[in-house]
């Protein structure tokens, strides 16, 4: 009599839905990892340089300083201060935006001086990018005997704006505009117009 050779338990009914069932869920595995890679926030990153002051009777001439980028502005930040802007109410603008936290300048060592911007922006360039930090306007130099204009019809259009021009290596140069006039736009696009008063220097930038 003929011997009627089974296949493998494998292959049979249950074992068909099982091998479903793990293709089915390394296949759900592979995309959620995926998902969660693509949704993970941009990595802070963080740079130093050496900054050039400018002339007065405390100046120490040059200080090292580290700039922080803890991330980009995003669309939806911008569109909340745009009526702010419009509106010519800077000080609403301001007290909506310091909750954003986009980056920061620290001076190192006796200074101690810090100043938070609450928004950043980056351009791509041929030799890689520029990264723009924007806050209010304020003196970022306090050893200066520069005196910033502070009455309200100025303030409306002049803020102080970190721009930082890096390689693919992120090591580069920039410059901290003090009194600089900018453009905003709800498409997240962001421009530096113009300074009143002479940008300070740094050099030497690379990110740690």
């Amino acid at each position: 009599m003929p011997v009627r050779l089974r296949p493998p338990a494998l292959y049979r009914g249950n074992g068909v839905r099982r091998l479903k069932v793990i293709s089915l869920a390394i296949a759900a595995g592979l995309f959620l990892n995926a998902v969660a890679v693509e949704e993970e926030p941009a990595e802070k990153a963080v740079y130093r340089g050496r900054l050039f002051l400018g002339s007065g009777p405390t100046t120490q001439g040059v200080v090292n300083v580290q700039i922080t980028v803890n991330h980009l502005s995003t669309d939806e930040e911008i569109a909340e201060l745009m009526p702010y802007l419009t509106a010519g109410d800077m000080n609403r603008f301001f007290d909506k935006a310091e909750a954003f936290k986009a980056g920061a300048l620290q001076y190192l060592g006796a200074r101690g001086l810090r100043i938070d911007f609450p928004l950043a922006f980056e351009k791509k360039t041929e030799k890689g990018k520029r990264l723009f930090l924007v806050a209010e306007n304020q003196s970022a130099d306090p050893s200066s005997s520069l005196k910033l204009l502070s009455e309200e019809q100025f303030r409306r259009d002049l803020f102080l704006v970190v721009a930082l021009d890096l390689d693919e290596k992120d090591q580069g140069k920039g410059n901290i505009y003090q009194e600089a006039r900018v453009k905003f736009s709800t498409q997240g696009e962001f421009e530096l117009v113009g300074y009143r008063t002479t940008p300070l220097l740094i050099v030497n930038l690379y990110r740690k």
